[in-house]
């Protein structure tokens, strides 16, 4: 699926008119089609607002677009803690094995 599809997708499950995105992005109604058809691109700011609008996340976005996981901080911090214990368990592992 293209950004262009995805927003249109999330647009029309909200029931909101390319007029409606327009308005709120201060942009003309042809260039909201051009988008979602993948014939103009939305700077980062216009993206933000535009995501917001449409109660979409930017991380999901880009895991449905692209196949990408943005992780999230509060993602990352429990990633790290999952790998930090993991490298105690494993620190244990091999001092049992010295001592053995």
């Amino acid at each position: 699926m293209k950004i262009g599809e995805y927003i249109q997708k999330a647009r029309k499950e909200i029931g909101y008119t390319q007029d409606d995105i327009a308005k709120h992005l201060g942009l003309s109604r042809p260039s909201i089609g051009n988008i979602e058809k993948g014939r103009q691109s939305l700077d980062l700011d216009s993206l933000t607002l535009l995501v917001d609008y449409l109660k979409i996340s930017i991380p999901d976005l880009f895991k449905t677009v692209y196949g990408i996981t943005i992780l999230t901080d509060s993602a990352k911090i429990a990633k790290i803690k999952r790998l930090e214990y993991r490298k105690l368990k494993i620190d244990q592992e091999i001092e049992s094995l010295k001592t053995d």
